[in-house]
């Protein structure tokens, strides 16, 4: 090959000192790909130790994230009482591939996913870039802190990996800042983390980036921050990261993030709110017989917020009132989440728990 076309091509490669050469431009998503690429070399090659101090800020910025969003968010939120197996399809058409050759195979664009597949091995798969997107309540914010704390595990075994920082998107909204900066005033303001050090982590790629909730971003801004996003990713490829929204408005914005890959969260099927009513055995018969005679009470429970929602409410209860007469879902909702209230403040006044008056 002649040696002039060779070196337009473009490549990637090591020299005898050690060093990564890339060969042709760089530039938009290619940009991102080289970085994938530099980063894997980088990975194989000799570094230096970490500074000791270093290495306990990580180690305590770890300890944060598993204490606040595994421990306390994760495993005692509402979802808790309706930990399942969430069902995920693979959408490629959610997100714009970061090669301009998508490799797409003809048919293959969407698959169903098992829902036992741990989603850690599905963010490995998808070159640890994700969208995670669904109707509200479907799981979206659970299946991103069942990610982080998959990745808080691998951590634990391998100090080297990245920390994984649960962040919510709805403040970016307020000023706009190029991601970069955002997430340093994040990571200050969240994790006490020194500004200083959370911009080098950055550059270092030492975070996995776990970014809930683009939907809760203003309308008016919602756009923009996806743009934001892809700005930062192009300078970051080898950054982990996972981004969630509900479907519709990801899908009103009109720009597509450019990520490896995007799941869509399924509603739970029959079989699956059957086995978990029965796994309640006595305590939740009443609700059982309920949802088995209301079609809209049944639709409502497909969707997992609302399942553990009707379980806290209604467990142990002899009837159910669901109104069945009720002129929309929007009514049996409000009926629903009212008997919840009532619930809890009957379940704090008992262990005497009770924080705030009912009026407040």
């Amino acid at each position: 090959m002649d040696q002039s076309n060779d070196d337009q091509a473009g490549g990637v490669s090591i020299d005898s000192k050690g060093s990564t050469i890339i060969k042709g431009d760089v530039t938009g998503r290619d940009k991102i790909t080289n970085n994938i690429i530099n980063q894997t070399i980088i990975k194989n090659t000799t570094t230096s130790p970490e500074d000791e101090s270093v290495r306990r800020q990580r180690a305590v910025l770890l300890e944060k994230v598993e204490n606040r969003w595994v421990k306390r968010a994760l495993e005692h939120s509402v979802h808790g009482a309706a930990l399942l197996e969430l069902g995920k399809e693979v959408h490629s058409g959610l997100v714009e591939h970061p090669w301009e050759m998508n490799l797409r195979v003809p048919g293959k664009d969407e698959r169903r996913v098992p829902a036992s597949e741990n989603i850690a091995d599905l963010f490995r798969d998808l070159e640890q870039s994700l969208l995670i997107v669904g109707d509200p309540g479907t799981g979206k914010s659970t299946t991103l802190l069942e990610l982080t704390r998959a990745l808080c595990v691998r951590m634990r075994e391998d100090e080297s990996q990245p920390v994984p920082v649960f962040l919510n998107l709805a403040s970016w909204g307020n000023r706009r800042l190029p991601l970069a900066d955002w997430l340093v005033d994040e990571l200050n303001a969240e994790y006490q983390v020194d500004r200083a050090l959370g911009r080098i982590w950055l550059q270092q790629n030492r975070l996995a980036l776990m970014l809930d909730g683009l939907d809760e971003v203003t309308v008016e801004a919602r756009r923009a921050c996806i743009e934001a996003i892809n700005a930062f990713w192009t300078d970051h490829g080898a950054m982990p990261i996972a981004v969630t929204s509900r479907l519709k408005e990801y899908q009103e914005c009109g720009v597509l993030l450019i990520f490896f890959g995007g799941v869509l969260i399924q509603k739970l099927t029959d079989a699956q709110v059957e086995r978990f009513l029965e796994s309640g055995e006595q305590p939740l018969a009443a609700l059982r017989q309920a949802v088995h005679s209301d079609p809209n009470l049944r639709e409502l429970a497909r969707t997992p917020l609302m399942l553990s929602v009707m379980a806290l409410a209604y467990q142990g209860s002899g009837a159910v009132e669901t109104g069945i007469a009720a002129v929309g879902e929007g009514d049996l909702r409000r009926k629903i989440f009212a008997a919840y209230v009532q619930r809890m403040f009957e379940l704090e006044m008992r262990t005497n728990t009770l924080v705030f008056p009912r009026e407040q």
